[in-house]
């Protein structure tokens, strides 16, 4: 649970997005758009997702980026679109 958004491990049939709103201050609109805006690039530009996590997502063993706080997370979503 420390990632915003996961798919789970299924099969192809029962394949779907769990996405977890960041917390209850957050513009639901802007995180729901910034998702699918996410999605659609990926698609669109038929990138490959990274190796899967497995466990917790922070742990040090996966060097993963911190990610930006909400205000810069939403500057970085306006220059993109």
């Amino acid at each position: 649970r420390s990632v915003a958004v996961r798919l789970p491990d299924k099969p192809l049939t029962e394949k779907h997005l769990e996405f977890r709103v960041p917390g209850s201050d957050a513009d639901l609109e802007t995180c729901i758009t910034a998702l699918l805006d996410s999605v659609e690039k990926g698609l669109a530009g038929r990138i490959e997702p990274p190796e899967p996590i497995y466990g917790i997502a922070t742990d040090a063993m996966y060097q993963q980026p911190r990610l930006p706080d909400y205000i810069a997370a939403c500057a970085l979503h306006r220059q993109a679109s």
